[in-house]
């Protein structure tokens, strides 16, 4: 069994907290070995993961090329916007584009499998996915990279993704739709 990672002061402070709440307990918390993982039991349940997208250098460009082009576009037409459209045009031009950048990410949970890219949110049901094949269309969709997973889903809905470690991905994936059967 894994070693767990809390300390002694912390397994200490748990200890002294349960004999406030559940002095029964303590007995019992006190006689498990420091070796004992604290949660659910594996069997039962799997954490989240969260996986980051792939991002092609080319469109990582091309959206700083959009950042610069917000700037610009806003310092040239000087006085002539009101200020309310100026600064909405930055905050398309400029946030949203750097948002795309560094939060589009997959996380798989016991049930969904979450895609999250900016603003933007997709919830696939993972007990709904059909097939997962790899594609490289260039469909807009929450992929910063050409190197994609089509993932087919419910009544003929599909969601492109790529995951910057496919492999992981990909067996995580496969270990939760096995268990969601």
């Amino acid at each position: 069994m894994p070693r767990n990672p809390m300390s002694t002061a912390a397994l200490g402070a748990i200890r002294k907290c349960a004999k406030r709440v559940a002095p029964q307990s303590l007995q019992q918390m006190q006689s498990l070995p420091m070796n004992y993982v604290v949660g659910p039991d594996p069997k039962d349940s799997m954490t989240s993961v969260t996986f980051p997208s792939k991002v092609d250098t080319w469109l990582a460009l091309a959206l700083l090329a959009g950042v610069g082009a917000a700037i610009v576009g806003v310092l040239a037409a000087g006085g002539i916007l009101p200020w309310p459209v100026a600064f909405f045009a930055l905050a398309l031009g400029c946030v949203l584009p750097v948002w795309l950048l560094v939060s589009t990410g997959y996380t798989l949970t016991d049930e969904q499998l979450v895609v999250k890219a900016g603003p933007f949110r997709w919830r696939v049901p993972i007990g709904e996915i059909k097939s997962v094949t790899p594609t490289r269309s260039a469909l807009s969709s929450p992929a910063l990279s050409l190197d994609r997973l089509r993932i087919e889903y419910g009544d003929s809905r599909s969601i492109l993704v790529s995951p910057k470690n496919r492999e992981d991905f990909l067996l995580e994936l496969e270990a939760r739709r096995t268990r969601a059967v």
